[in-house]
């Protein structure tokens, strides 16, 4: 018995136009171009290179900001903040991470 392979009504309502015929089967089977899968994947190479680079950038200027903020932190007047200045960096670093992790995982 010939067993035929029933094509994925996304692919078949997408690609029913372009058709090739099957060099084994003589059947005319939906086809993709090349130029088209090709447009596809640099579109979503270039998608996952955003996003990397979009988590690095977040990741830096959180090092950054907690370079930043412990240098204030540390020449402060008041006593108080002088002695606890690395609770209060980790502490807004953190709040900080959370919004980041919270926009990011939209």
């Amino acid at each position: 018995e010939e067993e035929e392979e029933t094509l994925r009504p996304q692919f078949e309502a997408k690609y029913y136009k372009m058709e090739r015929v099957n060099p084994i089967s003589g059947k005319p089977e939906p086809h993709q171009p090349s130029s088209d899968k090709i447009t596809r994947l640099l579109v979503s190479i270039s998608g996952i290179f955003f996003m990397i680079s979009l988590v690095i950038t977040a990741v830096f200027a959180v090092v950054v900001y907690r370079l930043v903020v412990m240098e204030q932190f540390a020449s402060f007047k008041w006593n108080f903040i002088k002695q606890h200045w690395q609770f209060a960096t980790s502490a807004a670093a953190v709040c900080i991470n959370f919004v980041i992790i919270m926009a990011l995982n939209l």
